[in-house]
């Protein structure tokens, strides 16, 4: 949760991902002990993290 909102974990890579601020590494984690598709792992593109929209990722109240 972030600000009293659910974070999407999904819709937040999306968003992440379309404003260049994450990139794939290329590379897939373990799966653990109860299997399941690997992970795919990304990267910040920058050093320095920055804001570019606060409530991109925020699923709106139910």
């Amino acid at each position: 949760a972030a600000l009293g909102y659910q974070v999407d974990a999904t819709n937040l890579q999306r968003v992440l991902a379309r404003r260049g601020v994450i990139s794939r590494t290329g590379t897939t984690a373990h799966p653990g002990r109860s299997g399941g598709r690997p992970a795919a792992l990304y990267r910040f593109t920058d050093a320095r993290l920055r804001v570019t929209d606060e409530f991109a990722a925020l699923s709106p109240p139910r």
